[in-house]
């Protein structure tokens, strides 16, 4: 389960997954969140999801940090979680790094969150690429519904979620 610790730091706009922005409420509660994303490369290709409760945005794989947990090791956790691949190698320190204002899927939550990016080279892992859209089937959480690789260059045509957008850009050029 994902860390959240009440937090007294306030933001003055949280943003939902849709990319619309909410001000601070006084009785909504904000909790600090650390999340960990992969930004999966291939050649000129990176990998998208599409988490069925946010349709039509997409996301790259990864998500929150759980209690006693480092970054390196809920990024891979993560990236399987989501991806059902493993990746095993992954850098100490992150490639980027920001601190932005989440607002909860369900609304009833505010997040100071703490949100770290890798970008990972897979081209020596042949066996991660594919054509098209692919269905994910992950029983347990079905946290994922599909997956696909995407042209950098095409990104701006996908509705990637705007703190993604954010890392992309810092990232690579598009």
């Amino acid at each position: 389960m994902s860390s959240l610790t009440p937090t007294q730091e306030r933001l003055d706009l949280y943003y939902d997954r849709w990319g619309n922005a909410y001000p601070q409420c006084e009785d909504t509660p904000v909790f600090a969140r650390r999340g960990v994303f992969a930004v999966l490369k291939s050649g000129p290709k990176i990998l998208l999801v599409h988490p069925p409760r946010s349709e039509p945005t997409c996301d790259f794989p990864g998500g929150g940090v759980d209690a006693g947990e480092d970054l390196q090791t809920a990024l891979q956790r993560e990236v399987f979680e989501e991806t059902g691949f493993r990746i095993e190698s992954v850098a100490t320190a992150p490639n980027f790094e920001q601190v932005t204002g989440f607002r909860s899927d369900d609304h009833t939550q505010n997040w100071v969150y703490t949100q770290y990016f890798w970008l990972v080279d897979v081209s020596a892992m042949p066996d991660m690429m594919f054509s098209g859209i692919r269905e994910v089937v992950e029983p347990e959480t079905r946290e994922i519904q599909k997956t696909e690789w995407v042209d950098i260059a095409d990104v701006h045509t996908r509705p990637l979620r705007r703190d993604h957008c954010l890392a992309l850009e810092a990232l690579v050029s598009v």
